[in-house]
């Protein structure tokens, strides 16, 4: 990508097959570099419905350095969708990276109410950059949303929250 245009702004891989493949470790590879390159002004990324793996999030793996890549990469990345990812087990320990962008897609990723509790944390702390979370066709019954909202009560900085 880099190489024919560093005007992207917007990159948008949803439902791609080889992005969680052997085959889309490149591909991976190469949204980092744009995250890390300063004069590629990346501001949003889709990877919903890209048959990613939770546990590879964690780690070494190419998917573990792009979460990684999302503290640091300057400008920050403002939208990331990750829309029927299945990150619901590991998004507590994401969340801190999550925390970084403006506007963040989990629907449809699984996620429980201990997930959510195990990830607000993250998303109240004073560097948090996240300002929108989505997260609608999750797990969450009744009593998860409201013990969502006590849990986002003393949270300054969500402006939205979207949980359809």
């Amino acid at each position: 990508f880099k190489e024919k245009n560093t005007k992207i702004v917007s990159l948008d891989l949803g439902r791609n097959k080889e992005v969680g493949t052997d085959e889309g470790k490149p591909l991976l590879q190469a949204i980092i570099d744009m995250l890390l390159d300063e004069e590629v002004p990346l501001t949003k990324l889709s990877l919903e419905h890209c048959q990613l793996k939770a546990e590879d999030a964690l780690g070494s793996s190419e998917l573990a350095r792009l979460m990684e890549a999302l503290e640091t990469c300057n400008p920050p990345l403002k939208e990331l969708d990750l829309r029927g990812c299945r990150f619901g087990p590991v998004v507590g320990q994401l969340a801190p990276k999550l925390a970084q962008v403006e506007t963040l897609w989990l629907d449809d990723n699984d996620i429980k109410m201990e997930h959510i509790a195990a990830m607000m944390p993250s998303f109240s702390q004073e560097q948090s950059r996240l300002r929108s979370l989505h997260l609608g066709s999750n797990i969450l019954d009744n009593d998860g949303a409201v013990a969502l909202s006590v849990e986002l009560g003393w949270n300054q900085k969500l402006q939205e929250l979207h949980l359809p």
